[in-house]
Parts: structure tokens; C-alpha cells; sequence
């Protein structure tokens, strides 16, 4: 009656507006976390009061990149191949210096991730000279996606699909459709538990120079692009349905590199927190949370950015509600 369809409605809302379920999420959720356990104090305390909005609030550059809005999809990754030959050390480290070298038109297509990293690094440095606090929290929290984007092996390369090593590409939408996908998304998704549970060591987060940390590590992550593909190529013979033998395959093939990357995703994006922190002076954080006011982007209008007060209390708990709503849903049709 009525209330089933209101209760299918809410969760058909949910579902659609919800940034819990977008694309390749639970990797970002995982490393934002773990970068949070493994900071020192006062960061730690200060940073684990809002750990439900730094949690939540990790995919949101995923979001305007699909909406079009804050900043562009080229951000997000870099196609090393096409800037230089491995290690990438005539790369320029400077953004101007770059663009002056290839160009923005060719950048923006090839990928502009490090340099992203290094404007970022340098707001939230800002952020907390000024004692900006909820500015602060926004801004480790976008980091904090960025650097994890640096350690996933096929955002660091132009064959980010798998096509040219042959790597099987599905025409439908979903999980499963490419390379890519399925190691970035799927493989996390099959062993929530395992990768749920990587932790970067504490005692590797220290104070770093973020811009040749994240060039040095975007070398060491493009050398796992030839061994991701391969095992996704050869998982894809032993499994050609791409289901849970081909994840197992998967797991055990690249299964410790890739947690690797995780645990040092943590580390290095804790290592940039605290680096922030110090160049400012090491100010005092709030012994207290802070009220965020998070862009809220609006599917209906792609293109308009409005901003409202975040509620990760809210967030956290849309997964259980449409929980109980299925549950309340099956158990009305039993009735019926």
C-alpha cells in the first residue's frame, strides 16, 4: 500500500543522493580513517572529534568531478607515460614551470594530480597559520583524497583501463567494467574485512617535503601498473564471469601490494597533516569540535554548488536506515 511505496521512494532517495554509494569510495573512506589513527597528538584528538565528516566527506572530489564543479576531473590523476620516461625525473616539479614546458591544453588532458597535491598542501599550511579551523578540516580532508589517488596504481598511467596490455573491458556499466574498476573498487569491495583493517605504522609519519614525496612515490606506484594488469589478465582467463574466483585470483596476486599502498597512503597523507601543522607554527587546535559547513552538491542542478551545514551524524547513519527500511519492506511482503 501507501507506506511501501513510501519507504520504496525513500530508499530509491537515498541511494541516489547519497555519496556513501559512489564509485570506488571505500578506499578513501579506509586511508582518510587510518591517516586519523596514525597522527600524534594534538592532531590525533583534534582530528578524531570529526572523523565522521573526514570520513564521509573523502569522496566529495569524486563528486564534483562527476557534477562538473569545484575542480576538474584531470585532477585527479596523471599519465606519467606521457610527461616523461620512468623515474619521471625531468618532469618539473613547479606547476608554472610545467605548463611552460608542455603547455595547460596537454596537461589537462594528461593529468595535473601532484601539482593538485601541492595547492592543497599549501592551503591547508595556510589554513592553519590562520587558525581557520573549519577550514582546516575541509582542507585535510580533500588532501586526503588526492594522495590516496597518487598511491592507486592505474590513476599514474595513460592505460588506466587496461585496453592496451588486453585486459578485458565490459560494455555495460558497473563494478566489473574495467581494469580499473575492478582493482580500485571491486577487490576492496570483495574483501571489505581485509582491507578494512590496513593500518599505516604511526612511527613512519613524520615531518616530509610533500612535493618530492608524492613525485618519488608516483614512480614507485607506476612500477605496479605492468603487475595490476597482468594479474588482472591473467584472474579474467581463470575466471571469465569476473566473479568471486576471479577476486580470489586477484587478492592473491596483488592482493599485499595494493594493501601495501593503502598503508602507505596513510602514512604519507598523516606525514602531510603534521607537516602542515608544523611549517604554521603548531598552533593549538580547538579542544573541541568545530562546526564544518560542507558544499553540498546538488544532482538536480549539476552546476550550482550550495553550501550547507554537514551533518556526519546523518550521513552515518543513512546506510542503517535503508537498512531497516528493506528489512520493514520484505517483512511487509511476507504479510502480504
Amino acid at each position: 500500500g501507501s507506506m511501501r511505496r513510501w519507504m520504496l521512494m525513500a530508499i530509491a532517495l537515498m541511494l541516489v543522493t547519497s555519496p556513501l554509494w559512489a564509485w570506488g569510495s571505500r578506499g578513501h573512506h579506509i586511508i582518510n580513517g587510518g591517516a586519523i589513527e596514525a597522527l600524534p597528538e594534538p592532531l590525533h584528538s583534534f582530528f578524531e572529534r570529526q572523523r565522521g565528516e573526514m570520513v564521509t566527506h573523502a569522496i566529495d572530489p569524486d563528486i564534483w568531478a562527476e557534477h562538473k564543479v569545484m575542480t576538474p576531473p584531470y585532477t585527479h590523476f596523471i599519465d606519467l607515460e606521457y610527461y616523461d620516461e620512468p623515474p619521471f625525473a625531468n618532469i618539473p616539479r613547479d606547476y608554472d614551470a610545467a605548463v611552460a614546458k608542455y603547455g595547460a591544453d596537454k596537461m589537462a588532458k594528461w593529468g595535473t594530480l601532484p601539482w593538485e597535491i601541492q595547492k592543497r598542501q599549501a592551503a591547508l599550511t595556510q589554513a592553519f597559520r590562520e587558525e581557520r579551523w573549519d577550514d582546516v578540516i575541509r582542507e585535510a580532508t580533500w588532501l586526503g583524497h588526492y594522495i590516496a589517488d597518487s598511491t592507486m596504481p592505474l590513476h599514474t598511467t595513460k592505460d588506466y583501463q587496461g585496453k592496451e596490455a588486453g585486459c578485458v573491458v565490459l560494455q555495460t556499466r558497473g563494478d566489473n567494467r574495467t581494469a580499473h574498476q575492478r582493482i580500485e573498487s571491486g577487490l576492496l569491495e570483495h574483501y571489505t574485512r581485509v582491507y578494512g583493517q590496513v593500518r599505516g605504522k604511526p612511527e613512519q609519519v613524520r615531518h616530509v617535503d610533500v612535493t618530492a614525496e608524492i613525485w618519488k612515490d608516483l614512480a614507485a606506484t607506476h612500477e605496479l601498473v605492468p603487475p595490476s594488469l597482468g594479474a588482472d589478465i591473467e584472474c579474467s582467463k581463470q575466471d571469465p564471469t569476473l566473479g568471486k574466483g576471479f577476486y580470489s585470483c586477484l587478492e592473491d596476486r596483488i592482493g599485499a601490494p595494493i594493501q601495501g599502498q593503502i598503508a602507505h597512503a596513510e602514512e604519507l597523507l598523516a606525514s602531510a597533516w603534521l607537516t602542515a601543522w608544523e611549517d604554521a607554527g603548531r598552533p593549538a587546535p580547538p579542544s573541541r569540535a568545530v562546526w564544518v559547513n560542507w558544499p553540498d552538491i546538488s544532482a538536480a542542478s549539476p552546476r550550482t554548488v550550495h553550501h550547507t551545514a554537514g551533518s556526519p551524524a546523518l550521513a552515518a547513519f543513512i546506510p542503517i536506515i535503508a537498512a531497516v527500511l528493506f528489512v520493514a519492506l520484505r517483512a511487509g511482503r511476507r504479510r502480504a
